[in-house]
């Protein structure tokens, strides 16, 4: 007998603080979000919404909105405050499924964590988390730590289409391989960052993306016992606003001796874009 197909809807759904939405979906299921999904306020770690499955279709109807009222915790210091934090949208053990027009608002930490997952790609999404930002926020209720994906011990992941508004990493790797992120609008932030939790990052095409009005353009953070390997293709700046363009820090962990790790990085330029810094 074939399993059974499941067609998901979740309309205009308020979950409890403290409570997880977890949507383990059968194989070759669709789940569609409808009308806004809100969370309420508690200290707690862990994740607002988790999803896993294989071969699944999960997307959001048009006027979608998922809030994750990142107000009601924020106090400009993310994971190192006195307020316990929950990520938001977290996708765990998914292969061969795809995720589009999600629209995500004020996450109270990690946005989008994609985490033991396979051929997965993410298109046409939408974080606005520009209620956080400095001059918008009150004083010290800034949002922080507020990465847009976050990418661990994956494979063949794309991220396309996609704007991110934040106060953090607009796309952050820290293991995996064979990891594209191409036509991304980031603001804000610290631009496009691979980071280092001790495991090999390989393959990563970073292809046709703006990042403005950010800390950096790259973020590359390694250290003696990881290592890594990156390829940036097509890396289109369209704004000077950013304190430096490609920052690579070799002791981030601040693990092993003093000896920098080694890293190798390949830029191709034979596209028409090029690389524009």
């Amino acid at each position: 007998m074939w399993p059974l197909k499941m067609i998901v809807l979740v309309d205009s759904l308020v979950v409890p603080g403290g409570q997880q939405l977890l949507l383990q979906l059968t194989e070759s299921s669709t789940l569609a979000f409808r009308g806004t999904t809100k969370f309420g306020f508690a200290k707690w770690k862990g994740n607002l919404v988790v999803i896993t499955g294989c071969n699944i279709t999960v997307y959001g109807e048009k006027d979608s909105l998922l809030d994750g009222q990142g107000p009601l915790w924020w106090d400009g210091q993310g994971s190192w405050g006195n307020v316990t934090k929950p990520k938001f949208f977290r996708i765990k053990n998914t292969n061969n499924s795809i995720f589009y027009d999600i629209n995500i608002k004020n996450c109270p930490m990690g946005c989008t964590q994609i985490e033991l997952s396979e051929n997965v790609t993410l298109r046409n999404w939408k974080i606005d988390i520009s209620d956080g930002d400095e001059g918008v926020a009150p004083e010290n209720k800034f949002g922080h730590n507020t990465d847009g994906f976050g990418i661990s011990k994956s494979q063949n992941i794309l991220i396309e289409d996609a704007v991110v508004h934040n106060q953090d990493d607009c796309v952050v790797i820290n293991s995996g391989k064979n990891i594209t992120a191409r036509n991304l609008f980031c603001y804000g932030g610290h631009g496009l960052s691979i980071s280092d939790e001790g495991s090999v990052v390989e393959d990563v095409v970073f292809e046709n993306c703006t990042v403005t009005n950010s800390e950096n353009g790259i973020h590359v953070k390694t250290c003696v016992d990881a290592g890594h390997e990156q390829k940036f293709k097509d890396l289109d700046k369209k704004s000077t606003e950013l304190k430096s363009k490609i920052d690579f820090n070799q002791k981030a962990s601040g693990r092993g001796s003093n000896d920098f790790g080694k890293l190798s990085l390949a830029v191709d330029r034979d596209s028409d874009a090029g690389l524009k810094l």
